[in-house]
């Protein structure tokens, strides 16, 4: 509480080492050149036209659609839920959510690495329901300070390696004749 630049520092410190080591891993491969720059328009009308053709696509849409409005409310019934009925205090969940943050941090590359090679289908199709389980068990097991801080970070680093595939996922069911290199 006392050093909050201090710590803005640190967190910023390993971000970036992590980003650069990230960015050193990308290898480039043989792409055929990219199609000659068009207008955003005519972009954004291509990937109405021909990416959502895919129902997978407008089902992945909607389901993030719905996320973005039910995570905010989520998480505020979690903090009063943290307060109210485990009792921790507002540093509690402070140190909570920051070992959460450092496993999620730790979790990205080695996440990313598995994207890499199974595909973001099948790490989204794994971990979604895995994601939705955890939640389901902190629901009925988180009776302490303990069981609260386990189920956290357990949940909170199933997140972030589901999150990885994300990304990768909005491309990936793109025609690709017209991508190119985004692919």
């Amino acid at each position: 509480d006392s050093h909050p630049r201090l710590i803005f520092l640190i967190c910023a410190a390993i971000a970036f080492s992590f980003e650069m080591l990230m960015l050193s891993m990308v290898k480039e491969g043989k792409y055929p050149p990219p199609p000659e720059k068009q207008p955003f328009a005519a972009n954004l009308r291509m990937y109405f036209r021909d990416a959502l053709k895919s129902k997978f696509t407008r089902y992945m849409w909607l389901t993030l659609g719905i996320a973005a409005f039910g995570v905010p409310a989520a998480s505020t019934f979690f903090i009063l839920f943290f307060k109210t009925n485990i009792g921790m205090t507002t540093a509690d969940i402070g140190y909570m959510m920051g070992t959460g943050t450092i496993v999620a941090i730790l979790i990205t590359l080695p996440a990313g690495w598995v994207v890499d090679r199974i595909g973001p289908d099948l790490v989204w199709g794994v971990l979604s329901p895995v994601v939705g389980i955890i939640q389901i068990l902190m629901f009925f097991f988180i009776v302490d300070k303990l069981t609260c801080w386990f189920f956290y970070i357990l949940y909170y680093g199933t997140s972030m390696a589901l999150a990885t595939s994300l990304l990768p996922l909005l491309f990936y069911h793109f025609p690709k004749e017209k991508i190119g290199q985004m692919i």
